[in-house]
């Protein structure tokens, strides 16, 4: 029923493309043209906020993707890193709950209609909500645990790549 809901919900808004993402996909296109990362060729101004998914989105055109599909992609590819990671918490962590509440986390997010209409927006929200998740997994997973130092480095590592993606 979830993966339903989720699919409609898809559907439903298909054709959402939010405006602030042809700012990257500006960028992304000088880039490839070989202008640099510019808004107009020659001015080296930082018009963007998400030098990741700019990076993303660049390689991916760069090989001949359309940027729309380009940056739909890298979050597509978040937003499924993301329902994987929330199945793995549910079934690793059991944070006090019923056996019968672990799927639980999976299906608000895959039937969540803002995260459903962001991942086809193009923007940088669901890659920077995989990356702060993953990065506190980490983390969270390095308390009492053995090599504590290289969890939290690898932690420390995924927010970092967070900030890249978006600094605020």
């Amino acid at each position: 029923l979830a993966v339903i809901l989720a699919v409609a919900i898809l559907f439903k808004n298909w054709n959402f493309f939010h405006d602030d993402a042809y700012i990257t996909l500006r960028y992304a296109k000088n880039w490839i043209t070989g202008h640099g990362i510019v808004w107009n060729e020659g001015e080296y101004v930082q018009g963007y906020t998400n030098f990741l998914h700019l990076l993303c989105v660049y390689i991916l055109g760069y090989f001949g993707l359309d940027l729309v599909v380009a940056a739909r992609l890298v979050s597509s590819a978040a937003f499924l890193a993301t329902a994987i990671l929330l199945a793995y918490c549910g079934y690793s962590f059991r944070l006090g709950y019923s056996k019968n509440f672990q799927h639980l986390p999976i299906i608000i997010f895959i039937t969540s209609a803002p995260v459903i209409v962001w991942t086809l927006g193009g923007l940088e929200t669901v890659l920077f909500g995989f990356l702060t998740l993953l990065g506190t997994v980490i983390f969270l997973s390095a308390v009492g645990k053995n090599y504590v130092n290289r969890r939290f480095l690898l932690s420390g590592a995924f927010f970092g790549l967070a900030f890249l993606t978006r600094p605020d």
